[in-house]
């Protein structure tokens, strides 16, 4: 709604004008269009921005416990560790005292308890219930888990990727690169006039008017189209790096989780073979074979340490397998670990 009143200073004459206006352009349907699409985009970036900080938490709190995990492991390795080396201490100090083992055998056994117990009073914490059933079910099979395609992984981690749906944010954010028609003004506007006339009397004809005004900028910026052209193929471009980028990453976390999985099967059957050791040399120590070229007492605790070794060596690789899984999950976001693999 538009008015005015005018009066002629010192000629008693007056007149006014009332009357609507429609804007077109200059803060006008278009540009309020344009606007509540530039806010959307504004808001989205913010929106996968934040979205990225929040990934990048959860990163750190995934870190921080798989470390609580590694910590876990260690002291229930240096426990067990801890108690099987004062077992051994004890014999051992029983056998110098029968002259049948040396002071050197006694300060080893020393050695790996006191550093078992240093190595568990480091690690003691309340570590009860820090893993769930869902968890150690998952571990105690991830050696054989099969994952699903590769193609199909880095398809969803490229359709995901919260940096390559900002990078598209950018692209379209382009097109509201400031040009002419911010400075262009078109109005549709009816009046009712009234023309000078006396206060004391005269005309009271009155005008109905409608029209169009139109304030057009001189300078057209030839050059906007360019920049638009220029700061989308930037981000075209890093959009592909990013997409790249992404896709090696996935092929590279696959290679490693499938590596280490065989370095835990590796580990595995050396346990097993290890066992089978320690059986025969049981079997031998009880048939007393006065033939053989060590003693069975002493093979079998050198087996039974190594047994212990391998016992944590094997958990520590799960839990690396564990590890690589979780990063695969964070490049895929997918909802679950479950999900990256096949299911049986």
């Amino acid at each position: 709604a538009t008015g005015d009143l005018t009066s002629e200073l010192g000629g008693g004459k007056y007149g006014y004008s009332l009357g609507l206006e429609w804007e077109i352009f200059d803060q006008g349907f278009y540009e309020s269009k344009r606007d509540t699409e530039k806010t959307k985009l504004q808001r989205n970036l913010r929106y996968l921005k934040l979205m990225q900080q929040m990934l990048d938490r959860k990163k750190e709190e995934e870190i921080s416990y798989l470390h609580k995990i590694d910590a876990l492991i260690d002291l229930n390795a240096n426990k067990k560790l801890l108690g099987f080396s004062s077992k051994i201490l004890a014999l051992t100090q029983i056998k110098i005292k029968n002259g049948f083992a040396l002071q050197t055998e006694l300060d080893e056994w020393s050695y790996r308890m006191e550093s078992s117990k240093q190595t568990v009073e480091f690690f003691e914490a309340d570590s009860a219930g820090l893993l769930s059933v869902e968890s150690r079910n998952f571990l105690n099979e991830i050696e054989n888990i099969e994952l699903k395609p590769v193609e199909y992984l880095t398809e969803r981690a490229v359709t995901n990727s919260i940096p390559l749906q900002i990078q598209n944010t950018f692209i379209e954010m382009g097109q509201f690169f400031p040009g002419w028609k911010d400075n262009l003004q078109v109005k549709v506007f009816i009046e009712q006039r009234k023309p000078y006339s006396g206060f004391n009397g005269g005309s009271n004809d009155t005008n109905q008017v409608a029209g169009v005004r139109v304030r057009i900028p001189i300078d057209l910026d030839n050059k906007r189209d360019r920049l638009i052209e220029l700061d989308e193929q930037l981000y075209i471009e890093q959009k592909m790096a990013v997409k790249e980028r992404l896709k090696q990453r996935v092929n590279s976390v696959v290679r490693q989780l499938g590596f280490k999985q065989k370095k835990l099967r590796q580990l595995i059957a050396q346990y097993k073979l290890v066992e089978s050791k320690i059986g025969l040399t049981q079997t031998y120590r009880a048939a007393s074979i006065s033939s053989l070229s060590y003693t069975p007492e002493k093979q079998l605790n050198v087996l039974e340490l190594e047994r212990l070794e391998l016992a944590k060596y094997i958990l520590k690789a799960r839990v690396s397998v564990w590890r690589e899984a979780v990063e695969l999950q964070r490049l895929t976001l997918a909802p679950s670990i479950n999900e990256l693999f096949v299911t049986q």
